[in-house]
């Protein structure tokens, strides 16, 4: 027969064991636990920035579709309401303005349903009037821009001196952008 210190020594043994195995699963479980919990932060993580991203596309879109809108109005006049546009400058500033030539221009194939347009205008009167039909063909309701300018003092045809204005005389390019097809 086997002394009770050998048996409390076999039953502290086992006791031990089964505190660690009581430890091992309960860290076990701990950690599935935290594993889980990480894994539903990043699913709701996930899904925030998918909300986040479907938000800003939506946004983006709708911006899109107004900015659109807006090209499409500027963009869209045919050459005839263009061509409306520049004598109405010459109404506005006071001075004559005379379009002499109309020819297609370039634009970069990667710009597709784009046209330019390049129109040569001349006009005539006082200085201040061609500053103001300048400014005013700067900022025409359409897409456009001055390329050439050419401005010059119109010669006194009978040689006499007076106090009237001097004369001047200004021809310049005028780049319009149109959706309008334009033939050459």
């Amino acid at each position: 027969m086997k002394p009770a210190s050998t048996y409390i020594a076999y039953g502290a043994l086992a006791a031990a064991a089964c505190v660690w195995i009581a430890v091992g699963y309960f860290a076990m479980v701990i950690q599935n636990e935290h594993a889980a919990y990480a894994q539903q932060t990043a699913s709701a993580a996930a899904q925030s920035d998918q909300a986040a991203d479907d938000a800003r596309l939506h946004v983006l879109a709708s911006g899109n579709i107004e900015r659109s809108l807006k090209l499409d109005a500027l963009v869209a006049p045919d050459v005839s309401s263009i061509i409306e546009s520049i004598r109405s400058v010459g109404t506005a500033s006071g001075a004559a303005v005379k379009i002499s030539a109309a020819l297609p221009g370039t634009v970069p194939k990667s710009q597709k349903d784009i046209h330019a347009v390049a129109f040569v205008i001349e006009s005539a009167g006082s200085f201040s009037s061609m500053m103001r039909v300048l400014a005013l063909f700067d900022t025409l309701p359409v897409p456009s821009s001055i390329e050439l300018v050419d401005l010059s003092r119109a010669s006194q045809e009978d040689g006499t001196a007076t106090r009237a204005p001097q004369a001047w005389r200004m021809s310049l390019k005028l780049r319009v952008l149109t959706t309008a097809t334009v033939s050459s």
